[in-house]
């Protein structure tokens, strides 16, 4: 069942979250800020505990959140949408939000120091490309597929039980 860190990842970042929502609210902090400062120290844990105990930065949950945090600044920052209105910044965001996407899956290998410095590539890719918005380039044209679509409606159930699969046949097959 490894592969449902993740799910806990989740589960105790939205515990967590009102709470820090709600305490940022009480002492009038401005919630971007507030949410980009928790994101530099959680990706600076990150960093940290990839060069010290790469298990741990892995696995916890806090030098993680970062990424959450990510999705959560975009909510927050309405400035986002309103600069990604145009057609051509739209596009940009979309086309580099996919190349960040596909530098993560060449650039980085097995021997990489993940997450650390090598995770920038798909959460900013990813938030570029939410950021994006329909209208962007390979939002529009790719992710909007149907095919695309149907895998996105998959890939979660997929996620869940590919792991204890390949883990049953390997009891299996040795």
């Amino acid at each position: 069942l490894l592969h449902l860190w993740s799910l806990g990842i989740e589960e105790q970042f939205y515990i967590f979250w009102p709470i820090m929502l709600w305490f940022a609210y009480r002492r009038k902090w401005s919630m971007p800020l507030s949410i980009g400062l928790l994101a530099v120290a959680s990706f600076s844990l990150s960093i940290h505990l990839t060069g010290t105990h790469a298990s741990s930065a892995f696995y916890l949950p806090l030098p993680r959140f970062w990424e959450l945090l990510a999705g959560a600044l975009l909510a927050c920052s309405p400035q986002i949408t309103k600069i990604s209105g145009s057609a051509l910044v739209s596009n940009l965001f979309s086309a580099f939000g996919m190349a960040f996407i596909l530098a993560g899956f060449f650039l980085v290998s097995e021997m990489s120091a993940f997450p650390g410095w090598w995770a920038l590539l798909p959460v900013v890719g990813s938030a570029l490309l939410i950021a994006a918005g329909p209208n962007g380039v390979f939002n529009k044209r790719l992710l909007s597929n149907r095919a695309m679509v149907w895998i996105g409606l998959i890939s979660y159930p997929l996620y869940l039980w590919h792991w204890p699969i390949l883990s049953f046949l390997r009891i299996l097959e040795g």
